[in-house]
């Protein structure tokens, strides 16, 4: 990094990191002279572990003293080969480590973490406008997840779709601009809803020149995102993407309550 320069990390609450992960990431960007990774993580499956029943009961100390036990299971586990990933198609996007630097070039607006579709607008984002952005998944230093319930996995339910149907139409037009949503039907979870509103402000197209970019992309690196090469470029890709969105954003307004 340049000096004044350092790294930064974002994640899921969830994710554990394994022992010699920030070896592995700080060795990864320096080796291959990457300005930003994305790490995808390893499921490590329950049965693999033995646990201790966890109550409210217990003082902190034994629920440190358990979390480690489960932490050092799922090391072995690991060690021993038997950790897998999601799959190809849908890797999980939920770790991300990048310089600094990248915050000049970046407007991450209001999107929080813990909600989709937080990891894959930001792995677009990295991957559109970063020269030298990786996205990897190792099978030994990365990160874990205990398990794979999914629970963040976005509700659906047509029966309940009272709190974004409430939201003003200017709030609500920001979802066409989300390239996320490709959804037959609209969140339930209003903290969901929000979020996808978040990354459609963050990818709305604005006027550049003779083209358009999208919102995230800080003023003075308009021309530093046009000269990646990529197909996500042109103002015609954002125009499919808006058209794309509205009309997955008119099906949700047809959904009976």
């Amino acid at each position: 990094t340049t000096e004044g320069d350092f790294h930064l990390l974002l994640t899921n609450a969830d994710i554990s990191p394994t022992e010699k992960f920030y070896q592995f990431a700080e060795t990864l960007l320096r080796l291959r002279k990457s300005k930003a990774i994305g790490i995808n993580p390893m499921i490590v499956d329950k049965k693999n572990l033995v646990s201790r029943t966890n109550n409210d009961q217990m003082s902190m100390e034994l629920k440190h003293k358990i979390a480690m036990e489960l932490s050092h299971q799922a090391q072995v586990t690991i060690e021993k080969g038997k950790a897998r990933f999601q799959s190809d198609t849908n890797p999980g996007h939920d770790c991300f480590v990048f310089q600094s630097s990248i915050l000049d070039m970046i407007n991450f607006g209001d999107m929080f973490l813990g909600y989709p579709q937080w990891g894959g607008a930001v792995h677009f984002m990295l991957d559109l406008i970063v020269d030298k952005y990786e996205n990897t998944s190792p099978k030994r230093y990365g990160t874990f997840h205990i398990g794979e319930q999914r629970t963040w996995r976005t509700k659906y339910n047509s029966n309940d779709i009272s709190s974004w149907k409430e939201l003003g139409n200017d709030e609500l037009q920001h979802l066409y601009s989300c390239p996320l949503i490709l959804e037959k039907s609209p969140p339930s979870d209003v903290h969901t809803l929000q979020n996808l509103m978040n990354c459609g402000k963050l990818f709305k197209s604005r006027p550049y020149r003779d083209t358009q970019v999208p919102g995230f992309v800080q003023p003075g690196y308009e021309d530093v995102y046009l000269s990646k090469d990529t197909d996500h470029l042109t103002g015609d890709y954002l125009k499919q993407v808006f058209l794309r969105t509205r009309s997955v954003f008119l099906s949700w307004l047809l959904t009976p309550v």
